[in-house]
């Protein structure tokens, strides 16, 4: 990260980080935010400092276009792209983490919208697809499974304990 961005931005991103320890997020959540806020100053590329309302509006946009789905629609990525942008500028140019407080104007124009779910029945995993997995699982004891609103993600993770049985 140091290689890839201005001292500023290091900083910036360091502070932000001890903030979410502060408020006692997970691990998982910090690394996510953490990941996003890499990305998203890739495409940035410039201080967060420096940034204006109409660089975070060309920014939307440019996270649809690379994170969209074909058809321009908002996909997990996208949403997750622009959800962490507006929290992480709402705390640095605000000092609130709380979705309560008004976003600056810079990221107020930018929109949250639903993802669908297109899942099919027959895309989602089956009980014996889970007990192979779970039985991977053991074998490589890198992979934990997290059961979150009825879709199974996967977190590369080492040296994690054995989740119990489901």
């Amino acid at each position: 990260m140091e290689d890839e961005l201005s001292d500023d931005n290091v900083r910036l991103i360091l502070d932000y980080n001890k903030m979410m320890v502060s408020i006692s997020l997970s691990k998982a959540t910090r690394l996510g935010h953490l990941q996003t806020l890499l990305s998203l100053s890739r495409l940035l590329g410039t201080d967060w400092k420096d940034v204006t309302k109409r660089e975070i509006d060309d920014f939307a946009f440019k996270m649809v276009e690379k994170y969209g789905d074909v058809k321009g629609q908002e996909t997990y990525s996208s949403f997750d792209h622009k959800k962490i942008l507006k929290i992480f500028f709402r705390w640095f140019k605000i000092g609130s983490w709380d979705y309560k407080v008004d976003d600056p104007p810079e990221t107020k124009s930018v929109r949250l919208r639903r993802v669908k779910d297109n899942l099919a029945r027959e895309s989602l995993v089956t009980q014996g697809d889970l007990s192979k997995l779970l039985r991977t699982r053991r074998f490589l004891k890198t992979i934990q499974v997290i059961v979150k609103s009825k879709n199974i993600v996967f977190v590369t993770m080492p040296s994690v304990a054995l989740m119990p049985s489901v």
